[in-house]
């Protein structure tokens, strides 16, 4: 009865990790599309002078603004499913606080699309929030992979924590933010891939 359980308990949390694999890989497929596409409708929209979030605020009219704040909540939503698949399969120190903060960057990802632009403070605090802990994420990760010996995620993940370390800086305003966020796009699908493959 004991053993049968226990087996119960691993097939379910081998299912978990591939879902949580499975929504690392929707998240930005889904997210960066509605982006996109809100992009597209922001009549006179610059990415060299305006920020992401102006068309999450409303100042390309309401109706662009529902579309951009789908995405970062949609996004933010599979991001944190994923975050606890990965905390499920990295078993050292520095892999799980790695995970640990990108649920927190997930959390932070959400509120950019609950509290918009207008919401002053709170919006520009999970903004902030977001860009840092999911670059801070990736070197724990890529931490815990030279540990580890995978090279491949080592250098990917250190690779893609510097580029988006370096799109902190905001000197071309929505450039910057798109650079960081394809940068933590690549690296859940990347990630979101290997879980899926167990």
């Amino acid at each position: 009865m004991g053993n049968h359980i226990y087996l119960e308990i691993q097939t379910f949390g081998v299912k978990f990790v591939k879902f949580a694999g499975l929504c690392g890989i929707l998240g930005p497929l889904l997210a960066l599309p509605i982006l996109l596409y809100s992009v597209q409708r922001a009549e006179g929209f610059s990415w060299l002078g305006n920020w992401l979030s102006d068309i999450g605020g409303g100042v390309f009219g309401p109706s662009v603004a529902l579309i951009f704040n789908l995405s970062p909540i949609l996004g933010g939503i599979l991001a944190l499913i994923f975050s606890l698949g990965l905390f499920r399969v990295l078993d050292n120190p520095s892999g799980r606080l790695g995970a640990f903060l990108f649920l927190l960057a997930s959390v932070s990802l959400i509120a950019i699309g609950v509290f918009p632009e207008p919401y002053g403070l709170i919006h520009y605090s999970v903004s902030v929030a977001f860009f840092i802990l999911s670059t801070v994420s990736m070197f724990y990760v890529g931490a815990s992979a030279m540990d580890s010996s995978d090279r491949s995620l080592a250098i990917l993940s250190l690779s893609l924590g510097l580029i988006s370390a370096f799109a902190l800086a905001p000197t071309v305003k929505a450039v910057s933010e798109f650079i960081g966020a394809i940068s933590v796009s690549i690296w859940t699908v990347f990630l979101g891939i290997r879980l899926l493959r167990g």
